[in-house]
Formats: C-alpha cells, structure tokens, sequence
C-alpha cells in the first residue's frame, strides 16, 4: 500500500512538472509580423508609455496607454522581443515577433525612408495595395508627397490636409484678399470647403477675391486630387465656394 502511494505521487509530480513545462509564461505571445502592416494588440493592465524593443531596427512600438493598446510597426525583415511593463514597472507582458517581408514590403520602406517624417502621414499595405494616407498638419508638405508620389504610379494616396492645416490656408486667404482692400470678406472651413463670404461693391472685387482665394490652394494637393480621382478640382465647388455679395 504504502509502495503504490509513492508511485502515485510520484506520478502526479511528473505531469505537474510537465505541465509547467509546456504552459506559456503569463502574458507571453507569438507574433507573426509583415513590414508594411501595423499590428494592434491590446492588454488587460495599463501598460508604461514606453517599452523594451530587443531590436528597434526590426520593429518600432507605439504605446496608447489610455486605450490599453500597443501598436506594432514592423520596419525591417527579422526578430525581436517586446518587453511591456505595468505602471508599477513589473513586465506584465512579453512578446515575441517574427517579422517577415510582403513583395510590397520595399515600396514601403523607400516611402517611410522619403516621407516618414512628415506629420500626419500614414504609409502600409492594405490587402494587396500600397497606400500614404492621413491628414497632413503642414500645407507646404503636401508639395513633397506628390513630388514623391509621381514615381510610384500604383500607389494609392488617401492624403488630406487635416482640419489645423485647412483654417490656417483659410486664415492666410482671408489676409490676403482683405490687404487688398476688402476688408469685409472673410474666409472659413465648412467639410473642408473654402467658403469665402461678406460684402464687396463690384462684380469685379467679387471675382478678384476669388482668384486670390484660388491663388492660395495648394496646387499640390490639387494635383494629388485629380491622380486619385477625386471631385475635388481646381475651382470646383468641392474646393472653394463663393459666397460674397456684391452689386
């Protein structure tokens, strides 16, 4: 009796000792990455605004702590491991990446490496296709992304010049058309059209305006428009609309 005791306990060490064996650590995570294609994860604790990259050169993390979410953004074919701390600065998360390249992954890089400094601006892969999208805060910027663009004819742009960027081209309309003695038009955004309004007292201060407003358009940004299609065109009144009374 006391012989098959010890068997049995013997018996129930070894499979807890293999359990323990084949079990993941807490919080630890297999991810298969492609370069192009950011990767979201969420966790159940309030992760530190910054983690432990083994590799930056292979992957770059951004942290949303108020979202309990950490975006992955490969960069380079490889692996590297993400230490994620908690507010206290205990690892409370662990993951290791396997990053691998799309046959699109190197348009991807040579856009990142030309524009990814630009403020707003978004590059990947979506499915099959390349795409820069986002709203750009600077205006003249949007000058070196179809610059760029011009040579990768298939990629898709989704850029727009986000809301910031349009009161400021709005603002520099208005000053513009008001130092040439109107000073009773004004300028402002409605769902990112121009609307120029007020009181003029000719027909030809109302289409001076006009041109003026025009002059001020990006026409980068114009010409990014018709190569993707948009109805956005040059004096159409997805762009600017003129709502100045005169005689």
């Amino acid at each position: 009796m006391k012989f098959s005791s010890t068997i049995l306990i013997c018996f129930i060490l070894s499979n807890v000792s293999l359990w323990g064996q084949v079990q993941p650590a807490p919080g630890h995570r297999n991810l298969e990455l492609i370069v192009g294609q950011d990767h979201v994860e969420y966790v159940d604790f309030i992760p530190h605004v910054k983690a432990q990259v083994s590799r930056p050169e292979i992957l770059e993390i951004i942290m949303v702590p108020s979202r309990r979410e950490i975006l992955f953004r490969p960069k380079n074919a490889g692996e590297s491991t993400v230490f994620v701390r908690n507010m206290v600065g205990e690892i409370s998360a662990r993951f290791m990446a396997k990053v691998g390249l799309h046959d699109k992954s190197k348009i991807v890089q040579d856009l990142r490496a030309h524009l990814g400094d630009i403020e707003g601006i978004e590059i990947g892969i979506r499915g099959d296709d390349v795409y820069v999208g986002g709203r750009i805060v600077v205006p003249n910027d949007i000058g070196r992304v179809a610059v760029i663009l011009e040579k990768y004819h298939d990629v898709l742009c989704l850029v727009e010049l986000s809301p910031q960027a349009q009161r400021t081209i709005a603002r520099q309309m208005q000053t513009e058309i008001q130092r040439h003695g109107m000073r009773n038009v004004t300028v402002r955004v409605v769902n990112g059209s121009y609307w120029l309004e007020g009181i003029v007292d000719s027909k030809e201060k109302r289409e001076r305006a006009q041109q003026l407003a025009v002059a001020l358009l990006p026409a980068s940004l114009l010409s990014l428009a018709e190569r993707t299609h948009s109805t956005m065109k040059y004096n159409g009144p997805q762009v600017l609309q003129n709502y100045i009374n005169s005689p």
